[in-house]
């Protein structure tokens, strides 16, 4: 990164007994930036959130947060603080109280809290309900609570646990522009740790992809989606339609992969360090082109379901020969009539570019 970065990870390996929960991992983190960590279950996200918070400590590595070293350091002497994933809302305390708890162990006197309470409140779109009781708040309104709460202490860095994993969706997807706005306005780092690849794409300036204690690719979310840089990361962000091969050839930044009974399939090939051997072709669905089969050039196959997704349609196909099912997602445009049909024959396509062929 070009600036000194508000948080330097290097090298830091966890265990816990025979167990590694993270293993050599190193990335920094812009001052400002939101940044994402993304895995399933048990990558080792959390633990390396824990270990920013001072929850944890690495078995081995260094971590420094605006320069200073934070090993050995204490949860209440790190310039943290962290939004975990139930809220940990207090049920005998008000909106208020639970917004300035932690405010009475800073020495600031009471005026001035009341000020600072009112203010949180009111950045969080929380006015006027300082008075009320914990088991009067919705789900959105208490997570509110939580941030307002983590972020009235002026913390240089926001850690949050998937904060609106308990959310329901038309819930959680306002939430996600609402805690993007929130980043922006107060304009300091947010770690946040989430499972859902949609929400790490909506939210994140950058996103770091975790596996086994790993992590296999940092990147934006625009990189992510279209150039991943191994097979592990496409099948990650779900989606991806994924060919086994070999890769024959590269010429010109495209490769030509031996697909087996599907035939030869070209796509782009980033960096010069691939070679001859297995390879993996990966296409998004909506770059797929889909023509009737007569006299189009392409992969035949025939479309075995379609679902009628609002403004877009879904449809699976089978490819013949080799009978591998591809997914292919076009724009609901002109005549419903016009449409393919289940059991049509089509043909399949893609420019080469919009491909990529990755390593195993």
């Amino acid at each position: 990164m070009t600036q000194d970065p508000m948080i330097a990870i290097g090298q830091v390996t966890k265990r816990f007994g025979s167990v590694t929960a993270l293993e050599e991992v190193s990335f920094d983190i812009g001052k400002g930036e939101f940044f994402s960590l993304l895995g399933p279950s048990g990558c080792g996200k959390t633990t390396l959130l824990r270990i920013l918070a001072g929850i944890e400590s690495p078995t081995t590595g260094t971590l420094r947060i605006d320069g200073e070293d934070m090993v050995g350091i204490p949860p209440n002497r790190r310039p943290t603080n962290m939004v975990f994933q139930s809220y940990a809302i207090f049920p005998h305390l008000n909106v208020a109280e639970n917004v300035g708890y932690g405010l009475r162990y800073k020495g600031i006197k009471r005026a001035e809290a009341q000020g600072l309470i009112a203010s949180s409140l009111d950045m969080v779109q929380l006015s006027g309900f300082g008075d009320r009781q914990a088991n009067q708040l919705s789900g959105g309104q208490r997570q509110r609570v939580a941030l307002a709460r983590a972020l009235i202490l002026k913390p240089k860095v926001l850690l949050l646990d998937e904060p609106l994993s308990a959310l329901d969706k038309r819930l959680r997807e306002e939430m996600q522009f609402e805690l993007r706005e929130l980043q922006r306005r107060v304009g300091i780092t947010f770690v946040f740790v989430t499972h859902d690849q949609e929400e790490a794409l909506t939210l994140s300036d950058r996103i770091a992809v975790m596996s086994g204690g790993r992590v296999l690719q940092i990147d934006t979310p625009e990189t992510l989606y279209d150039r991943p840089a191994s097979r592990r990361v496409a099948k990650f962000f779900g989606g991806m339609n994924l060919f086994p091969g070999r890769l024959l050839r590269v010429e010109g930044g495209i490769g030509v992969l031996d697909a087996g009974t599907i035939g030869p399939l070209s796509g782009a090939v980033d960096g010069p360090g691939m070679g001859d051997g297995p390879a993996t072709l990966a296409i998004r669905p909506e770059r797929i082109r889909m023509a009737a089969e007569v006299g189009s050039p392409g992969l035949a196959a025939q479309i075995t379901a379609i679902s009628f997704l609002g403004d877009r349609r879904q449809y699976v196909a089978r490819i013949e020969p080799g009978g591998q099912s591809v997914t292919i997602v076009t724009p609901v445009t002109g005549d419903p009539a016009a449409a393919p049909s289940q059991g049509d024959r089509v043909s399949l396509s893609w420019a080469a570019s919009d491909a990529r062929i990755l390593s195993d």
